[in-house]
């Protein structure tokens, strides 16, 4: 507890409130923020899940532990993908933890 005896609303050093990050980018190392959030997520030691696209070539499947990557050159294709995986995926969770999908 704090000096002043306020309650902290931070969590303890030792303990993460999140133990995976999911990134999603149409292009995979375009994006300016999802392959650095993805280094520091491994550096880490979270676990990784990317969704991306249209280069084959780039980054983000490198860096994740599960990777979803549409060959689709089109970005508005990329997208609705990358949406059909998160809502399926997010349903599973329901499925698991929760009361089911809604």
């Amino acid at each position: 507890m704090p000096a002043n005896g306020e309650r902290s609303t931070s969590p303890p050093e030792s303990r993460r409130l999140v133990d995976s990050i999911a990134g999603s980018s149409a292009a995979g190392s375009v994006t300016r923020n999802v392959v650095p959030a993805l280094d520091v997520g491994r550096k880490m030691g979270m676990h990784l899940a990317t969704l991306s696209g249209k280069l084959p070539d780039n980054r983000s499947p490198a860096l994740g532990d599960l990777n979803f990557y549409v060959p689709a050159d089109r970005y508005g294709w990329v997208e609705c993908a990358h949406q059909l995986i998160i809502h399926y995926w997010f349903d599973q969770y329901l499925n698991v933890y929760g009361n089911g999908a809604l």
